[in-house]
């Protein structure tokens, strides 16, 4: 495949963070990058802890979040529950994008760990 999953093993920018489900907050400045997908990664050292997770775009200083798909559609969304090992959103092409972050909603304890984002 090449090309095509070069972009999940080089991304055009990755971050982490680790802490309470509640006040983890992962950001990412997306200036001058388009994109389409992001990938999430947890670390499972402790098990899998994410259940609930929000990706959010900035354009013009307002955050939106995108919501998380059901059953019956999966454009314009986000998984939004279990990361896990690996997981992989794909969005609508986004090139006005100020900033992208990661936020965890719920998790099945603390502390929860993004190993990449």
């Amino acid at each position: 495949f090449g090309e095509l999953i070069s972009p999940l093993s080089h991304p055009s920018a990755n971050s982490s963070g680790e802490g309470d489900c509640a006040q983890l907050v992962v950001e990412l400045d997306t200036h001058n990058s388009n994109f389409n997908t992001v990938v999430l990664r947890e670390d499972l050292h402790a098990g899998q802890r994410i259940t609930k997770y929000v990706i959010e775009t900035q354009t013009s200083g307002t955050w939106k979040p995108f919501p998380i798909c059901h059953r019956s559609t999966h454009d314009n969304c986000v998984h939004g529950l279990s990361v896990g090992a690996m997981l992989i959103d794909s969005l609508p092409y986004q090139s006005a994008v100020n900033k992208i972050r990661f936020r965890c909603l719920e998790s099945a304890a603390d502390p929860v760990r993004l190993s990449s984002f």
